[in-house]
């Protein structure tokens, strides 16, 4: 069982951030930015076939990694496993899809 830590295991645990960070900064990718990290682009508005398997292009695209648990599901761009694959970054014009 897991039990409960005694003191010194509490102070290494606290002790085990270095260094805290003095700012934080965000911003927005670019057009450009984010066509060259996209693995597809979405642009088939069916998600599915017949038989329930993701279509390319479709926001279920393997390409941008599975997005469920099913053992027959990989990703098609590091193949990959869904509990290993960090999924993809994938893009849409936004003309109706």
């Amino acid at each position: 069982m897991g039990g409960r830590r005694n003191r010194s295991e509490m102070a290494s645990l606290r002790s085990a951030i270095h260094d805290l960070p003095s700012s934080v900064s965000f911003s927005l990718f670019t057009t450009r930015e984010i066509r060259k990290l996209s693995s597809c682009e979405v642009d088939n508005a069916e998600a599915f076939n017949q038989l329930g398997h993701p279509l390319p292009g479709g926001v279920y695209d393997l390409r941008m990694g599975p997005f469920a648990d099913r053992s027959d599901q990989v990703c098609t761009t590091c193949m990959l496993h869904c509990e290993h694959c960090p999924g993809k970054v994938c893009f849409n014009h936004g003309d109706g899809v």
